[in-house]
This record gives structure tokens, sequence and C-alpha cells, in this order.
């Protein structure tokens, strides 16, 4: 959501948007802004495997990438959570 945005009667900005976004995985921002997988990993110059991973659990989160992803989605860093980890299944 970019700053200055505009839900139903109500003007978001950066100060008042954590009282109306609840803490959210990747995916679902990146389902809430109506974009496919594909054409964020593009925008965001990065693999489509990758930003699975990432929306996944499989990758953890970086710092990092929470900044990229907070700025790309226009969301406070603090309220992406990460997917749960998956566990991993031995060979």
């Amino acid at each position: 959501m970019k700053s200055g945005a505009t839900v139903g009667q109500i003007t978001l900005d950066r100060q008042n948007v954590r009282s109306y976004c609840p803490d959210m995985t990747l995916r679902e921002l990146r389902t809430q802004a109506g974009k496919s997988r594909a054409r964020v990993a593009g925008e965001l110059e990065m693999s489509e495997r990758h930003l699975y991973r990432l929306e996944h659990g499989v990758t953890p989160l970086s710092r990092a990438l929470a900044l990229l992803f907070a700025d790309y989605y226009g969301v406070p860093v603090d309220e992406i959570d990460e997917a749960p980890a998956r566990p991993r299944v031995a060979a």
C-alpha cells in the first residue's frame, strides 16, 4: 500500500497504516496487491523460485529482504510476518 492510499473513506499514510494493516506474510501481501509471483519476482529482480521459497518459509527472510519487501508493498517492515519454516524431510 503506497503512502497516501485511500481505503474506503480512510486515507492511509506511513503514520497510520500500522493500525489498519495487521501482520501479513509475503504471500498474503502479494495476493492482496493482486500481483502474480512472476510479476513481483521480475520487478524485484529475483527468480520466481527464490520468491516461492521465501513465501513458503523454505528460505528464511533476511532483514535486507524484509526491508525490500516493506518498501515494495508500502508497509512497515515490522508488519511482515515470516512464513512458518517448513520442516526438513530426511532423505
